[in-house]
């Protein structure tokens, strides 16, 4: 899977050809058009079709699964020759990779057989879905839970404020609470790949007993913040698990893939509060 990389000094030969590759795409592609799509708020299928057949949607996924299995430094190159051309486009291939990376980091390997292989061609793409009506990015405030029945399967009732990156999407990620007891508030979150059918047509934010089977449990501590929490707390082999996460941490921030949301809840709490 996609690891982080040694320390940056110069572009490698493979790094510089992939570059080059996306540079001229951005300049012949996206460029001229986009203005175009953003001036008609319209989705840029043509050219997130072209970038699948660049194969840009499984750049960081393992080669067993039909990706590059490229490191995050190049992925890294990549996103910011695509921004470059046009922001928006950025987000589309961002936010499929914060799915694929959970999956590769926390899934299980029915899962990783059933998605991966159509993720790297972006046969079908990710979206995710956090904030609710009440918060932004303060996990531990969400309300929308996920019960698991007598029969395996898990129904999912609430309410999120966006679907990122849903438009043409076929998973979401969506956070939930399944143990409101939880001693620790995050120990009690499980993240769901549910199958965006839930949202295809009507109340596309709103999940009335939406059902997901097993194997939609992605895992229990889905944010990577707390990863890093729990690393650092386990000593020994944990720190070097903390600042492998720590740089996973850093690159989401620079592309976009966290939000921190000043919420008036969240004022005079520390973040990642030992006590909390």
């Amino acid at each position: 899977m996609a690891v982080a990389a040694e320390p940056y000094n110069e572009m490698t030969d493979e790094q510089k050809a992939i570059t080059e590759m996306v540079h001229q795409f951005a300049d012949e592609q996206i460029l001229p058009n986009a203005e175009h799509f953003d001036h008609e708020d319209a989705f840029p299928d043509a050219i997130v079709d072209q970038m699948k057949e660049l194969g840009l949607f499984g750049v960081t996924i393992p080669e067993e699964y039909g990706g590059m299995g490229l490191d995050l430094s190049t992925y890294a190159m990549i996103v910011e020759e695509l921004s470059r051309g046009w922001i928006s486009i950025s987000g589309v291939i961002n936010t499929h990779f914060i799915g694929s990376y959970l999956l590769m980091k926390f899934g299980n390997d029915e899962q990783k057989q059933k998605y991966l292989p159509r993720m790297a061609t972006g046969e079908i793409r990710a979206a995710f879905s956090l904030s609710e009506p009440e918060l932004g990015s303060d996990v531990q405030a969400i309300k929308t839970s996920a019960k698991k029945g007598e029969d395996g399967l898990y129904e999912i009732n609430g309410q999120k404020m966006w679907v990122t990156n849903g438009l043409r999407s076929d998973l979401v990620f969506v956070l939930v609470k399944t143990d409101p007891d939880a001693e620790k508030p995050y120990l009690g979150m499980t993240c769901f790949i549910a199958v965006i059918a839930f949202s295809h047509r009507h109340d596309k934010n709103i999940f009335r007993h939406y059902v997901i089977p097993i194997l939609g449990a992605l895992m229990d501590i889905a944010m990577l913040l707390a990863v890093v929490y729990l690393a650092v707390k386990s000593g020994g082999q944990g720190a070097s698990d903390a600042y492998k996460a720590l740089g996973t941490v850093a690159l989401w921030m620079v592309l976009g893939g966290i939000w921190f949301v000043v919420n008036p809840s969240m004022r005079g709490k520390k973040i990642l509060d030992p006590n909390a």
